[in-house]
């Protein structure tokens, strides 16, 4: 082995770094050697000092799932931490940096907590609480809704309500909206709109009673109230249902039309109250019996169409839980109803016959329907089957599929489309645990962050029956429920008459060319009755106006307000040059400004043909 040598001196001066490497190496070591004598640390030399007064940028603070937070940084004296600890572990998706800071998405909701934040480092360490909440993206919140708006308001109008109008929103604002919501989702048992209705299109000289009324006397005694309900959200609500428990006039005729007139009464009264006894009451309702074949189900010819409906488009979607043989098994519980008629008063009717029923068991979604004796109680059935679905969880989640399935058609008509699983299954819970009452689920959707979030206010395409009702209960210009009916059954959306089980197309598919015309060709009608002065039930469009002298500019605001039109600048200039302008016959437009007090008669006319150019604008084709 050879010895090692020192390189010489003269090689780069490399030799004498490494000789002062070598003294500095020594010195640290003694230093190290007198901390130990004087009882410093072990091997490693400690920071000189911990960390003190631990702080952090936000505390309390809020966060939303979904959204990336402002990272919340810490604040301190002393030495720098190498340790940062979380006690408990933070919200889920958001991480304590190596800096202590706090960052990330949170992914699910946490109830308001103190979280206790140590920094820490070989000499000691500093102790904080930050006290973290996470609620759900205001889209996915079923927390009350605070600070209303008056745009929320005039949201919560076009979707429970048809549109704007005048003194709904200022009952809102007189009661507050919970107050408000209460008492829109309380159906009185009689009124006397329903009267007027009855005695309007259903009692006549030849039919004192109004027991046989024709397809047209049945959808213009709805559409009547309708277009004048004083509280509008009961027959829009009522008109979804009938859209999701599809059932039309068209299988009606002569001795038996009078069924429908308890169809339609069943949504309209019972829409927002117990969801077990509504799909009990419409199983058995007649006019759905003769729509779906229920009055010639019978035990020796079973008939499945019912029954099949009753999963797929009623209750649970489709295949979702039951197989072919739970269609079987539930068509044999829906038997034994049939149709009779009465000699005396000319009116057929339903009865249950027990000989047409099946008595033997039968086993539904897994669960047995025990054999009856005949004429005990084989009706029961009916009850028992609707049980029987409202048991049927979704697996894993135990979430019941029927509130799930009914929630979802709700939402999906007055907030927004594809709801979040979580708002679904919150409001499912709610509904089996407050004993399948609609009321305070309603209560709780439409006072929701979720409701006035700015995904629910993208808007849904306005069916016909929609776009007219709004416009009139926004204007006041009420037309006749004849014309008005005749427009909409041209249409495809006339109430009483859905195309098929489905109900009807939604979307974008109401916006043909030809439909847009139809559109524009009603409201013409509506803002040309009795121009210049007042229409049927006394009113002028110059009422809508916000001050009785108003100007153009804040007459156009106002009516766009009102419509929920969202004018370009440009479009605003056109509109109120149009107020300030005159037309004659021959088209030649002249400066002539807008003066309500000074010509009122012109004044009525520029007023309603500027409704109905809003009324046309894209923006209004949504709600």
């Amino acid at each position: 082995m050879h010895a090692r040598t020192l390189p010489p001196r003269s090689q780069d001066g490399r030799a004498n770094s490494v000789a002062s490497l070598t003294t500095a190496v020594l010195l640290l070591l003694a230093c190290a050697g007198l901390m130990t004598a004087c009882g410093g640390g072990g091997g490693g030399g400690p920071p000189a000092n911990a960390p003190q007064n631990l702080s952090y940028d936000s505390s309390p603070v809020m966060y939303r799932t979904d959204a990336v937070i402002v990272p919340n940084m810490p604040a301190y004296t002393g030495g720098d931490p190498d340790t940062w600890i979380s006690s408990p572990t933070l919200p889920a998706g958001l991480t304590l940096g190596v800096d202590g800071s706090i960052t990330g998405m949170p992914t699910a909701p946490a109830a308001a907590q103190d979280y206790e934040i140590t920094a820490s480092n070989g000499s000691g360490d500093a102790v904080t609480m930050v006290n973290i909440e996470v609620m759900w993206a205001e889209e996915k919140s079923l927390a009350p809704k605070q600070g209303i708006t008056d745009a929320d308001i005039r949201h919560f109008l076009d979707r429970t309500h048809f549109g704007f109008s005048q003194s709904h929103y200022d009952q809102i604002n007189t009661s507050g909206l919970s107050t408000y919501i209460d008492t829109m989702t309380t159906f009185a048992d009689t009124t006397l709109l329903e009267t007027d209705a009855k005695n309007t299109y259903l009692v006549d000289m030849n039919d004192p009673t109004g027991d046989f009324p024709s397809e047209t006397d049945l959808a213009r005694w709805w559409l009547y109230m309708i277009m004048l309900n004083d509280n509008p959200f009961q027959e829009n609500l009522a008109f979804k249902l009938h859209d999701h428990f599809a059932a039309a006039t068209t299988v009606l005729s002569g001795s038996n039309t009078h069924y429908y007139i308890d169809h339609v009464n069943l949504w309209r009264k019972q829409g927002a109250g117990n969801l077990r006894q509504l799909l009990i009451d419409m199983t058995r309702d007649s006019a759905m019996l003769v729509w779906l074949d229920g009055i010639s189900n019978q035990d020796s010819a079973p008939n499945e169409n019912f029954g099949r409906e009753f999963f797929e488009l009623f209750c649970l979607g489709v295949d979702i839980e039951y197989t072919q043989a739970d269609i079987v098994a539930a068509a044999r519980a829906f038997t034994g109803y049939r149709q009779r008629f009465d000699q005396v008063s000319g009116k057929s009717f339903i009865t249950f016959d027990a000989s047409r029923h099946d008595h033997e068991p039968k086993v539904v979604l897994g669960q047995t329907i025990p054999a009856q004796t005949p004429g005990d109680g084989e009706t029961d059935d009916y009850e028992r089957m609707v049980d029987i679905v409202l048991t049927t969880d979704e697996a894993g989640t135990g979430v019941n599929r029927v509130a799930q399935w009914i929630l979802r058609a709700l939402l999906e008509y007055f907030m927004y489309e594809t709801p979040p699983q979580n708002v679904i299954n919150e409001l499912a819970n709610d509904l089996r645990a407050g004993g399948w009452e609609l009321k305070p689920v309603l209560m709780k959707m439409f006072r929701s962050e979720a409701f006035f979030s700015a995904k629910a206010k993208t808007g849904f395409v306005k069916g016909p029956l929609e776009h007219v009702t709004g416009f009139m209960r926004a204007t006041n210009l009420v037309g006749s429920p004849n014309t008005i009916d005749t427009s909409l059954r041209l249409m495809g959306h006339r109430p009483t008459q859905p195309p098929t089980v489905d109900g009807w197309p939604g979307g974008t598919q109401w916006l043909s060319a030809q439909g847009m015309v139809d559109r524009a060709n009603l409201l013409n009608y509506l803002t040309e009755q009795s121009q210049g002065g007042q229409n049927e039930l006394g009113i002028t469009a110059l009422q809508l106006l916000p001050a009785p002298d108003a100007a153009s500019a804040a007459t156009v605001d106002s009516l766009a307000t009102r419509l929920n039109v969202q004018l370009s600048a440009a479009e605003r200039t056109e509109c109120i040059t149009y107020l300030d302008t005159e037309r004659n016959s021959s088209g030649v437009v002249t400066p002539d400004p807008f003066d309500p007090v000074g010509d009122a008669s012109e004044a009525e006319n520029r007023v309603r043909g500027l409704l109905w150019i809003l009324a046309q604008h894209p923006t209004y084709q949504t709600r």
